[in-house]
């Protein structure tokens, strides 16, 4: 590496640890820590007898309690769920004399999305609740796609490497930084707010470098048309269906500079992971959606008793890099903590029912948090009323701007993608790896799918750069990314 600046230059050499776990797909990532100069002007790697100039970014500044990363979108189009999470994780804001929602900024990053959701969530974007990031598919220049495509040997859109982009990018700006799906919702029950939660568990355990919660599978309502919808109805309907999914992370970035999908690799020496019980928390996995508005979404959610892999929440300081689940690597002398069920859990969103319109006299007064665990749980609110009101509030604030209410018109009914997506990923992975033929499964993701077309969408394009040196490595790079709109969503 070559880095330069007004005053001097600096060669150095990097130091490359592998963030995949596993040799599923041919390609992996890797992430790569060298030093560097301050006010860095210029960065180039050395190929062969070449320096190539390679694009950087400056991390974000801005300083947030909690940055909440979500794994990339592609085909996305279920607005029900996406204006529940922008709505539940939204910082802390005073309005009107009360204080909405838990507390954290949602980083969103997008392969392709359904026009008008796009538009939508831009609005969004404008308002703060969120920032929206081009992710790229790979396209090399040196090589035809009917030749050789990268992209069906790259692990499921290539999360690893985004959720390890989202921790290095909020790593000197956020305390805590949880990384999430779209359709999971993870909510305090040990604080008013995420940051009170967090805070309680790190600093009960100074060792650990991440906490990772375990995923409840629920099932809730939401109706198809956006016009109609009601954010209290859809919450009041969520039930939990007993199982449990892989679950996901909240890290402390001090300690983590990588992540895989569900959990990091590696993390600090010294550092540890801390599994939180479900019985305290999990991440409601929001897996079966019946299509019916903000406050009866979230009023209908139902636990449904089974449990997945759950997802993290990092300390950025002790993590560098990240898996889809958890760090593959933590900082030395520190601890992954697992965090029970019966304390808190994912609510993962799995089974939305779409339906014309909700009876609310079949809605529950109270919505149960209701983990699959063999811990006995005392009868404990999910989420309290007093919070879902003020959360439907804020959507009906936003519900009511003359631009959003242009929009919600022309969102879309049904689910075209969702449901080619669902069949797919089901036979080539799912049934595979839920019957232990894991032998048989190839390296896993959407572009092994095929994607309707005659939907307007907006795909995330870049410039794409390759240099072919003749020496054994190539190097491929993007510039300019962005979204343009296009006959039909991209994988």
């Amino acid at each position: 590496m070559v880095a330069w600046n007004n005053e001097t230059n600096l060669v150095t050499h990097g130091r490359m640890e592998r963030i995949t776990p596993h040799n599923v797909c041919r390609w992996i990532s890797i992430f790569m820590t060298t030093p560097l100069l301050p006010n860095l002007q210029g960065l180039a790697l050395s190929v062969g007898n070449k320096l190539i100039e390679i694009p950087f970014r400056e991390p974000v500044l801005k300083q947030y309690d909690v940055v909440t990363c979500i794994a990339p979108l592609f085909g996305s189009e279920q607005w029900q769920q996406a204006l529940l999470a922008a709505h539940v994780y939204r910082r802390l804001l005073k309005a009107n004399c009360c204080l909405y929602r838990f507390g954290t900024h949602m980083h969103l990053y997008v392969r392709s999305m359904v026009s008008p959701v796009y538009k939508l969530l831009k609005i969004y974007e404008e308002e703060g609740y969120l920032t929206i990031q081009p992710w790229l598919r790979i396209t090399l220049r040196t090589i035809s796609e009917l030749q050789f495509n990268p992209n069906v040997n790259v692990e499921f859109r290539n999360q690893a490497a985004a959720q390890t982009d989202c921790l290095l990018q909020y790593k000197e700006s956020a305390s805590y930084i949880a990384l999430m799906d779209l359709d999971d919702l993870l909510i305090p029950r040990m604080g008013d707010t995420y940051l009170e939660e967090f805070a309680h568990l790190f600093n009960s355990m100074p060792n650990v470098a991440y906490l990772h919660y375990g995923k409840e599978n629920t099932k809730l309502k939401a109706v198809k048309t956006a016009t109609q919808f009601n954010l209290m109805e859809t919450m009041s309907s969520i039930q939990f269906v007993q199982v449990s999914e892989t679950g996901k992370v909240v890290a402390d970035p001090r300690y983590l500079n990588t992540t895989w999908i569900h959990f990091p690799v590696f993390i600090a020496k010294g550092m540890e992971r801390y599994n939180v019980p479900l019985h305290v928390n999990a991440i409601t996995h929001h897996k079966h959606v019946e299509l019916f508005n903000l406050m009866e979404t979230m009023s209908s959610i139902q636990f449904v008793q089974v449990s997945e892999t759950g997802k993290v929440v990092a300390d950025p300081r002790y993590l560098n890099t990240t898996w889809i689940h958890f760090p593959v690597f933590i900082a030395k002398g520190m601890e992954r903590y697992n965090v029970p069920l019966h304390v808190n859990a994912i609510t993962h969103l799995k089974h939305v029912e779409l339906v014309t319109s909700i009876n609310r006299s079949t809605l529950s007064q109270k919505v149960w948090f209701l983990p699959n665990t063999v811990v006995e749980v005392a009868e404990q609110e999910l989420i309290e009323k007093r919070n879902i009101n003020e959360i439907q509030k804020d959507f009906e604030r936003m519900r009511n701007r003359a631009d959003v209410a242009k929009i919600l018109p022309s969102l879309p009914t049904s689910y075209v993608y969702l449901k080619a997506i669902a069949q797919c990923f089901q036979e080539t992975f799912y049934k595979l790896h839920y019957s232990g033929r894991n032998a048989e499964i190839k390296c896993p993701g959407p572009d092994r799918c095929l994607f309707p077309r005659g939907v307007p969408c907006y795909n995330s394009v870049a410039e794409f750069h390759s240099i072919d040196d003749g020496s054994r490595i190539n190097l491929h790079f993007a510039t300019d990314a962005k979204f343009t709109e296009q006959d039909g969503c991209q994988p």
